[in-house]
């Protein structure tokens, strides 16, 4: 388990009794104290008793999926804290912490243009394996890519969007690393495989001799989001696989696909508006290896299902994990590829105007195309820039943390309890009495 951030803060005090800077991991902590402090000692008025109320069952029916995946977490942290004492591996012993540790406390806070925000004491990060920071990531591709795409459909009646499944047998154990990069190598060859074509000319009605020139195989396709998936199968090899939206113009032939993948590869039409096509994004993002197994009995005994990742062999697990370093599981071609840059390059004055005030960079840049930007910097110091007006495309501006009235806290604990604390003060029938206030526990339910 990591330390407290008071444990954090004391330790760093005690052995930096000179310093003259805190460090950023040491105002996190001394943040994380200052919230919890100002939502031990809120004392709300009669004007928000009711919103502190509905917040209350937001939060407690929210938290009952979020202590599930605490569970699932805690179990996954565990078999890799066993992984790691086996194999000697103080890497995954640092893995195992931070899943331990993420998302077990937060302060919870209502935001000034209202609704509410959780800020965690602590989040891991790891989005390959932690359910709640997978989820975010989902979100946030999701956010990205959708609104470009729905563009595309809505350009032209021929516009439309089709999703795949491009697979080729599984691979071996000891060859997940190769197999991801391999998939992926394939598929840039399928877009950017072409043909001879030689158009015929006519000349005083007799056919004129030309020379061939190449053209694209599939030039209808437009564009492609593809996201790679890896999970271990049931007969102990690799079902690496890419789950692949394309961006179509015109006719597009299931079985040329499928004669040129080299594969009866899965492919269908998204069909519906911006919410059926929002969900389809979102499912097909998500990460496919369960972490625990189910709890049904009769899905737990069945051969046929993949297993769950704690249920891995140690080397398998070790091979998973080591393959997905470095690796870019999601990746975009075509009218999709360097999104950001287009979408700077499209944007209006006041656009990139806010960006830049969003990101804290330069309102000169506001004069530049994308690729101008940082030139003439060091590539270390472009790249940081470029990443701060990314995320400001993004999701926009961060919540001003010093702005929120922060109101209570959570807390989850072992095998799917949680507590979320409120303190609204007197009741709201009137009486004098207090309440016990708006804290509730909630015990783990019986197992199935």
């Amino acid at each position: 388990m990591l330390a407290t951030a008071q444990h954090t803060l004391d330790r760093w005090l005690y052995l930096n009794p000179d310093a003259y800077k805190i460090p950023h991991h040491i105002q996190q902590c001394i943040d994380v104290l200052e919230r919890q402090r100002k939502a031990r000692n809120y004392q709300p008025d009669t004007s928000n008793r009711y919103e502190l109320a509905e917040l209350q069952e937001t939060l407690e029916e929210e938290s009952t999926d979020r202590a599930k995946r605490r569970e699932a977490e805690h179990a996954l942290a565990d078999y890799i804290r066993d992984i790691a004492t086996q194999a000697g591996r103080s890497d995954l012993i640092k893995i195992s912490n931070r899943l331990s540790s993420c998302r077990m406390s937060g302060t919870i806070g209502i935001k000034p243009g209202g609704g509410h925000v959780v800020a965690w004491d602590y989040k891991c990060g790891l989005v390959r394996l932690c359910p709640d920071e997978s989820r975010e990531e989902q979100q946030r591709l999701t956010d990205f890519y959708l609104p470009a795409m729905m563009d595309f459909t809505k350009a032209s009646a021929h516009h439309r969007i089709f999703y795949s499944v491009l697979t080729l047998h599984n691979f071996r154990p000891g060859n997940l690393k190769t197999a991801k990069q391999y998939l992926f190598d394939k598929f840039k060859d399928f877009m950017n495989e072409t043909v001879d074509v030689c158009p015929v000319v006519y000349e005083h009605g007799v056919v004129k001799p030309t020379r061939a020139r190449k053209q694209k195989l599939w030039p209808q396709i437009k564009g492609a989001f593809v996201v790679q998936e890896d999970p271990l199968s049931a007969g102990d090899d690799w079902n690496v696989h890419l789950n692949v939206f394309f961006l179509v113009k015109g006719e597009f032939n299931f079985k040329k696909l499928r004669e040129c993948w080299g594969a009866n590869v899965h492919v269908q039409q998204v069909k519906g508006k911006e919410l059926e096509i929002r969900q389809a994004l979102m499912e097909a993002i998500k990460y496919s290896a369960q972490i625990v197994p189910e709890k049904s009995l009769e899905k737990a005994n069945d051969s046929s299902q993949a297993p769950a990742m704690t249920q891995w062999s140690s080397t398998r697990w070790q091979e998973w994990w080591d393959a997905q370093q470095g690796f870019r599981r999601t990746r975009a071609y075509g009218c999709l590829y360097a999104l950001h840059g287009k979408r700077w390059n499209a944007a209006d004055f006041n656009d990139r105007s806010e960006w830049c005030r969003v990101a804290g960079a330069p309102q000169e840049l506001v004069k530049l195309d994308w690729k101008e930007i940082g030139q003439g910097m060091k590539k270390k110091d472009r790249e940081r820039l470029r990443v701060k007006l990314r995320k400001a495309m993004v999701f926009g501006e961060a919540v001003d943390m010093q702005a929120v009235e922060w109101v209570g806290s959570m807390k989850f604990g072992s095998e799917g309890s949680y507590r979320v604390d409120l303190i609204p003060g007197d009741n709201f029938s009137g009486r004098s009495s207090k309440m016990d206030n708006f804290s509730r526990f909630r015990e783990p339910a019986p197992p199935n």
